[in-house]
């Protein structure tokens, strides 16, 4: 469940034109996610006093759906200490599940297909991720 804090912090970012960034930008922007209190999150998450909470998600060969893993991971080493707090499994529609395949047998495509397909896939990992809850860290090595 996201608070008023995430929900600032994810419309900073949305509005945020990050592939042109000029620094200034980038400097305003950590302004405003520093102003949200983010910050003050990070570093305390950072610091190890309480569980850091990572999200990883992934999508396999079986292009089925997007799985979505939610862990706290607490302590320092040598003793580190996990635990999976959530998971789900979120199937794609048919239609995309059956774009992908076709991709991925070496269909017939065009570069623009495949660019799009890049940005859907995208979107519905960012959908995957912002659905299940605020966390300090997210992985993803996207589609295998």
């Amino acid at each position: 469940m996201f608070t008023a804090i995430d929900r600032d912090v994810v419309e900073a970012i949305r509005a945020a034109d990050l592939d042109n960034l000029k620094p200034l930008d980038a400097l305003n922007l950590l302004a405003q996610l520093k102003e949200a209190g983010h910050m003050k999150t990070a570093r305390r998450e950072a610091s190890g006093k309480r569980p850091m909470r990572v999200l990883g998600l992934m999508s396999g060969t079986s292009a089925d759906g997007i799985d979505v893993a939610l862990a706290e991971i607490s302590g320092a080493p040598p003793r580190l200490k996990a635990r999976i707090v959530d998971f789900a499994a979120i199937p794609y529609s048919r239609r995309v599940r059956s774009a992908i395949l076709r991709l991925a047998e070496g269909g017939v495509t065009t570069t623009a297909e495949i660019s799009q397909s890049n940005f859907l896939l995208g979107e519905l990992f960012a959908e995957a991720a912002l659905a299940r809850a605020a966390a300090f860290v997210c992985a993803s090595h996207g589609l295998t």
